[in-house]
């Protein structure tokens, strides 16, 4: 299985070219969008092989740019294709070990929508002075479209943001059960060998189930109102969840992840915020942990409430930084015990998922210390069913 291949079912376009410029992987929706090659035309062959003249273009220069310098690329810019038709697509150039991962997201239909908005806008200019009452109308009508709009895109950007985080714990989990095999293979038995990629193959299995799992939820929430779902979720089997997918992590780490939760524990919640909350506590509290550390995911009935703690043995978390994150402030990520990356915004939607279910978290911290996070929420639907 291509370690790519959890983009395979993605809408939005995904192009990996290493750096010598040469397709490694394209989507699906990649060679739609292009709409003249097939994949089979385009792997292994360098982009100005597939596409003469793109050297000279501004899209070659961000790629060049991203590849040299390991900063990411946006850009939205109008395309004509061989079809003599034309589309607006908005790129992002992530940079990545093997050079380059492009996403795509085909935004015409914004644009022209934006463009029949300017042109409502210049018409109404000119019928000002004739039919003033009747402007203002039309006037109120148009914003509420724009802000329509623009709210769609601040959830877009806010999903993917999302989506994205959530997915870079399991494939450094997978990134480093295949360094371990890659370090030196004379080094492992058959059955140590047969072991790892027996993890290897979890690993991308439960990567691939978040993946789908976070695809299909970000596109609800683009589809409906994001308002929390609040039902009976078993805490147990979420934990069980996030175990699987971070064990080969923590085991990467040499650290004891040790469970604590018993079966019959639910609470109120958004199953789908109350997994993200979950899985990025733990997976910051292996982050921050060092090798030979622990991490403990532990719940407790306490009357009307359930309280789910996650703690650690690791480096801690200044006080001043989770002042920061409670009022909604975070201006840098900090890295993990062997460099591992972040960006700051996980513990800041936990935050605001926590409160947005009517839960409450407290933090016990002291560097070099280790931390715990104690999240409270109702353990069962006290007649309201939706916030």
């Amino acid at each position: 299985m291509s370690t790519f291949s959890i983009f395979d079912r993605m809408l939005e376009g995904v192009q990996v070219i290493d750096h010598s410029y040469r397709y490694l992987y394209v989507n699906d929706a990649a060679v739609v969008q292009g709409k003249k090659h097939s994949r089979q035309d385009l792997l292994g062959r360098p982009m100005v092989e597939c596409y003469p003249g793109i050297g000279d273009t501004p899209l070659f220069e961000r790629i060049t740019t991203c590849l040299a310098t390991g900063v990411s690329q946006d850009w939205t810019n109008e395309f004509d294709f061989p079809d003599n038709t034309k589309g607006f697509f908005l790129l992002r150039i992530f940079s990545i070990d093997e050079g380059a991962l492009i996403m795509s997201f085909d935004v015409t239909s914004q644009k022209r929508a934006e463009a029949i908005i300017k042109d409502n806008n210049a018409y109404l200019e000119l019928m000002v002075g004739m039919r003033t009452a009747e402007l203002r109308s039309q006037q109120v009508i148009i914003e509420d479209q724009l802000r329509f709009v623009s709210g769609i895109n601040e959830t877009r950007e806010r999903l993917f943001g999302i989506v994205a985080h959530d997915l870079v714990a399991p494939l450094q989990s997978v990134q480093g059960l295949i360094n371990l095999l890659l370090s030196d293979t004379t080094a492992f038995k058959q059955d140590g060998i047969r072991g790892i990629i027996e993890q290897l193959q979890s690993s991308i299995q439960n990567t691939i189930a978040l993946a789908e799992k976070l695809i299909l939820w970000a596109r609800a929430q683009i589809s409906t109102e994001s308002r929390p779902k609040l039902e009976e979720v078993p805490v147990g089997r979420l934990v069980n969840d996030v175990v699987l997918m971070y064990r080969g992590l923590a085991e990467n780490k040499r650290i004891n992840l040790v469970v604590n939760v018993p079966a019959s524990i639910t609470v109120n919640a958004d199953e789908h915020h109350l997994s993200f909350i979950i899985r990025n506590l733990v997976n910051n509290a292996i982050k921050f942990t060092a090798s030979g550390g622990e991490v403990r995911i532990e719940a407790y009935t306490l009357n009307s409430k359930v309280e789910i703690v996650i703690s650690d043995t690791g480096i801690g978390i200044p006080k001043s930084l989770i002042q920061k994150i409670q009022r909604g402030h975070v201006d840098r990520s900090v890295a993990g015990t062997i460099g591992e990356k972040g960006t700051g915004l996980g513990l800041l939607l936990c935050y605001e998922f926590i409160v947005q279910n009517n839960g409450s978290i407290e933090v016990e911290s002291v560097p070099g210390a280790g931390s715990t996070f104690r999240v409270v929420f109702d353990a069962k639907d006290h007649s309201n069913q939706e916030n």
